[in-house]
This record gives structure tokens, C-alpha cells and sequence, in this order.
């Protein structure tokens, strides 16, 4: 039997677990500490010599890592197509200006319209202005850089999230992400009865926004709504410490760590090859 390659996965990284933000959802692990810049250059080394071709780098917040500007040139000089997400708070022109050269693509966080809302998520009452004053910026500006819309689907904006349908047109947005809400790890295990929605809630909202879609100017075939079961097959992720991992039936797995081990002698031992 052959072994799958990695196209069916991408690289996620986890680069620092540092937020400027307080999302009573959020599933990153804020114990784990960052590595210097010179840690992680070595571990983007190691995905370049192994053939990784695509990274999304997040985090936290990945903006507030101090060396991310010198990791994305690396990375583009090394042949890497990187995808910066982020909440968008941080992302002022200066920072546009130094990030975008090195970039593919932005993915920016917006839940719902309502300021109450994106409060009582924890994003805070000013998200959805900010959200569209960085958009509006980065079109203006940077014209040719592909802006994807990550928009989580929770009890609490579930029915909020289809007024999002015209902003996606207005702006032109590229892509439009919509992650069903799992309760992975951290704030999102301990508020979960707060977000967590049902099989039959989640099936009827698909049905919703495909309507919306379609009464539309936005291509449905720009829109990706993620199950739970997502979060294990689209991708791995590297913790803020260099560790590898999986997830598997909603548990993290650490197949290693990319400062000691080679990735593509991780990937292998869990099945792929790159």
C-alpha cells in the first residue's frame, strides 16, 4: 500500500501562545512557552529541507512574535507559500507593509457584525470595525493579496453569522472559512455549554447560510464550512515549543519535536509522506 502525501494536510504553526485578545472559545495552550527566533529558524529549516511547501502561521496572536518579520522572509526565500491569521487588532499598515512582501494570504477572524455579540464572545464590542477597516486597508493598498474570512459557529453568533454574507461581497473576499465549534483544549473545554452546538443545529445553519449563499453575489465554491473532524484531517500543528502534533478523536497527540527530529521522519512514523 502506498503512503498518503502531505497535500492532504497543511503545516499550522503555533508560533507563540501570547493574544491580545480574550475569546472565551479559544483552544490554544497559553502555558506553553515561545522559542527565540533562532530556535524557530531552525525548525523552519527543517520543514524547508523536508519539503513542506505551505504554512500558516498563527497562533496566539501571531503578530506579537517578535521575530515573525525575519521567520516569513526566510520562509519565502526558502520557497514556502505562508498564510498569516490573525484577529486583525494588530495589524496595522506599518506591520502590512513589512508582512505582506512575504506573504500569500491573510486569514482574519470575524464571528458577527454586532458589537454586543463579538463582546460576549470576548473579541471585543470594536471587532467587526477594526475587521473592516484592515480589510478595506490591505484592498486599497495590497490589492492582490488573497484575504480569507475565519468565522467560528457557536451557540452564541449562530444566528448572526449570514449578516456576514454582504461584507464578503463588498469587500471582496476571497474565501470564506466557518469552523464549527470543538472544544479542543483550553478556554474552549472549560466554556463549552457556553459555544457547543448540535449535529441537528449544525446541519440546519449549513442549509441557512447555502441559501444565503445562493440568493448572493459571493460563489459558494469560495465557502468552506468545517465540522468538528476538521480540526484532526486538515492539518498538524507545531506548538510554540517546536512540538508536532496531531489531533486524534479530539486529543492532541505530540508525534515529536521539529528542533530534534527530522519532520520527515515524523510524518512517515504517522503515515504520511511529504
Amino acid at each position: 500500500m502506498s503512503i498518503p502525501r502531505l497535500e492532504k494536510k497543511h503545516i499550522c504553526w503555533n508560533i507563540t501562545s501570547r493574544c491580545n485578545a480574550n475569546c472565551l472559545f479559544c483552544f490554544r495552550n497559553d502555558h506553553i512557552k515561545e522559542l527565540s527566533v533562532y530556535q524557530n529558524s531552525i525548525i523552519l529549516e527543517n520543514l524547508m529541507c523536508g519539503g513542506i511547501q505551505q504554512v500558516a502561521w498563527t497562533g496566539g496572536e501571531a503578530l506579537l512574535y517578535d521575530g515573525l518579520v525575519e521567520l516569513l522572509k526566510q520562509a519565502y526565500d526558502g520557497g514556502i507559500i505562508s498564510g498569516v491569521i490573525t484577529n486583525g487588532k494588530a495589524l496595522t499598515p506599518e506591520k502590512m507593509e513589512q508582512i505582506i512582501p512575504f506573504i500569500d494570504s491573510v486569514g482574519i477572524s470575524l464571528d458577527s457584525t454586532k458589537a454586543s455579540t463579538n463582546l460576549e464572545i470576548g473579541r471585543g464590542c470594536e471587532q467587526y470595525e477594526q475587521v473592516s477597516s484592515v480589510v478595506s486597508h490591505i484592498r486599497n493598498c495590497f490589492p492582490n493579496t488573497i484575504i480569507q474570512l475565519n468565522t467560528l459557529v457557536s451557540k452564541l453568533n449562530i444566528s448572526d453569522i449570514q449578516d456576514i454574507i454582504p461584507f464578503l461581497v463588498k469587500n471582496r473576499i476571497n474565501y470564506w472559512k466557518l469552523f464549527r465549534f470543538s472544544a479542543l483544549r483550553g478556554m474552549a473545554i472549560t466554556n463549552s455549554n457556553l459555544f457547543a452546538i448540535s449535529d441537528y443545529e449544525f446541519s440546519e445553519f449549513q442549509k441557512t447560510i447555502n441559501s444565503e449563499l445562493n440568493k448572493s453575489q459571493f460563489e459558494s465554491n469560495r465557502v468552506d464550512i468545517v465540522d468538528t473532524q476538521g480540526f484532526e484531517n486538515d492539518y498538524y500543528l507545531i506548538q510554540p515549543n517546536g512540538e508536532l502534533v496531531a489531533t486524534r478523536n479530539g486529543k492532541d497527540v505530540v508525534l515529536g519535536n521539529l528542533l530534534k527530529q527530522n519532520i520527515q521522519y515524523l510524518l512517515k512514523m504517522d503515515g504520511y509522506s511529504v
